[in-house]
């Protein structure tokens, strides 16, 4: 029986491969099938894990920190990546065996999907909307719309002329907005030994793939570890040969930006921009590069060493205001006291920010993620994830270029009251934020008067990614809508500082509203539909996106 199986399935391969080669034109391929259509069902699991909640002392910033995930018996599994939606919903993932556990409780119950027999982790992971994408080693991208009930999976094999004799992985994913997305990662054909680096990209929240023609990264033959996009059309990368490279058309064409050579020899692994001139490269070598304007110099700073003259190999790097934090591993110590650390981007100093020194809890060696969500910092090693409370005052997590000392703002019809003026009736608007405000002790400013301002969002985050666009503020009232300039289904996707409010991002939901208050505004949703634009009423204290 299980011959015939395997026949029947051989022959649909064959047919599906057939069928691929006649339509090889056809870029981007639609590919996804239900994960049990394609993988051998015999090892693919699911269960329910319960996590009992456990805590200690960071002895560099006297903050708690709590321990939302932990693996008693670690054998070969361990966790290379996550990402969260919010405060209680994420995914961890990793391996042995292509695992991810997610959770929607903040830590408490983690639902795990095993999808292979064999060792090969996952890599990395993105939220798209409410849909989880996973990559890692492996020609899949794997993808679940309901928080790991249900997944289906996109063979990449079928973007590839040769992909018969065709073997990947994928290390790092990233959406711009919950459209486009980018995929990198490394290229081998078996037989020819031809190596090469890999591009990856979607323009339909991850309906379909295609590939990306890059000139200029011919030689990158180790592949592509990791990547900031500031826009869809301007990237930065990372490769394992040492170099950083920077596209300003989508990733058609790449500049190099950085090369290291002789004993500053690096893998590079990991980057992390404040802004579009500041930024951090780091990799296997142990070697931290800094630049402040955009990476045309670069300055080599020095990570702590152990005991015997090691130094921490960078694993991810996170900005925030005014420092940046990152997370290290030591092959030489498997377990030590410390391994985040916070470099201070005024004298360019490195002191620990992450340290245990209860004698039961020791870090593992390798460490691979770092997050900032709601004002906490978001830290996963080998078998753990931490969360711990930043100070907001002197480590708010960064997601905006700094304010430009003249920011574009200009009227697009007449109104009967300057833009900049403020309305004095707005009595009902101040009585809705007025308990928080006075709470925060922060002086409180009104909204603007009614009419329409343009307001350039030239550096803009959402779910971790970058963009830069223009939107047009609406205001009429005690509502505000929000507009995209160019793309009017990106309304409820952008952040930054405003010249009379502040688009932040709601801390319970994700998306994106207006608020004087520095803080993020605790607003309660109405309506049953979702989209764009984005309403906020303030008499009500609610908003709605249709």
């Amino acid at each position: 029986m299980k011959i015939v199986q395997f026949l029947m399935l051989t022959l649909l391969v064959v047919l599906h491969s057939c069928k691929g080669q006649n339509n090889q034109e056809e870029k981007p391929l639609t590919g996804f099938n239900k994960v049990e259509l394609v993988l051998d069902n015999e090892f693919v699991t699911k269960d329910t894990i319960t996590q009992k909640g456990t805590s200690f002392l960071n002895a560099s910033t006297n903050q708690n920190v709590s321990v939302l995930h932990h693996i008693e018996e670690t054998g070969f599994h361990m966790y290379n990546g996550m990402s969260f939606k919010n405060k209680d919903i994420g995914v961890i993932v990793g391996g042995a065996g292509l695992i991810t556990r997610i959770t929607k409780d903040c830590g408490k119950t983690w639902l795990e999907n095993r999808f292979s027999r064999f060792g090969n982790p996952f890599y990395s992971a993105a939220f798209s909307g409410d849909n989880i994408f996973v990559i890692g080693d492996s020609e899949y991208i794997f993808s679940t719309p309901d928080l790991g009930e249900k997944w289906s999976v996109f063979n990449t094999k079928d973007l590839y002329e040769k992909r018969g004799y065709f073997f990947n992985k994928y290390y790092k994913i990233r959406f711009v907005n919950e459209q486009v997305g980018f995929i990198t990662g490394y290229g081998y054909i078996n037989g020819e030994d031809e190596s090469f680096a890999v591009i990856l990209k979607t323009v339909d929240a991850g309906k379909t793939w295609a590939t990306i023609e890059h000139k200029g990264l011919e030689k990158e033959t180790e592949g592509i570890s990791d990547f900031i996009a500031f826009s869809e059309k301007e990237i930065i990368v990372v490769t394992f040969s040492g170099r950083s490279y920077k596209s300003t058309n989508g990733g058609l064409i790449w500049q190099l930006l950085f090369e290291t050579d002789g004993e500053d020899y690096v893998n590079l692994n990991s980057i992390a921009f404040l802004n579009q001139n500041t930024g951090l490269i780091g990799g296997l070598g142990g070697d931290l590069f800094y630049t402040e304007n955009g990476g045309k110099e670069w300055r080599k700073i020095d990570m702590p060493q152990d005991g015997d003259g090691h130094k921490a190999n960078i694993s991810d790097i996170l900005f925030t205001q005014k420092s940046a934090l990152i997370t290290t591993s030591i092959s030489s110590d498997y377990y030590r006291d410390t391994f985040v650390y916070e470099f201070n981007i005024e004298d360019a100093t490195i002191k620990p920010f992450l340290t245990s020194e209860n004698e039961e809890v020791l870090f593992s060696g390798e460490s691979y993620g770092i997050q900032a969500m709601d004002g906490d910092i978001l830290i996963l090693d080998r078998d753990n994830l931490y969360k711990t409370a930043i100070h907001l005052k002197e480590h708010q997590p960064i997601s905006s270029r700094e304010k430009q000392q003249d920011r574009l703002r200009r009227p697009v019809q007449k109104t009967d009251v300057a833009p900049n003026a403020f309305k004095g009736q707005r009595q009902q608007f101040e009585d809705g934020l007025n308990d928080i405000v006075n709470e925060l002790e922060v002086k409180h400013e009104e909204i603007p008067a009614d009419g329409e301002y343009i307001y350039d969002i030239s550096y803009a985050e959402y779910q971790e990614q970058t963009m830069s666009e223009k939107v047009r503020v609406v205001i009429k009232g005690n509502s505000i809508k929000i507009l995209s300039e160019d793309n009017p289904s990106m309304t409820a996707e952008k952040g930054d500082i405003l010249d009379e409010g502040i688009l932040r991002k709601h801390n319970e939901t994700g998306d994106w509203l207006i608020s004087n208050n520095p803080s993020d505004v605790y607003l309660e949703a109405y309506g049953d539909c979702v989209g764009s634009p984005m309403v906020i009423d303030f008499i009500k204290k609610a908003y709605k996106t249709c």
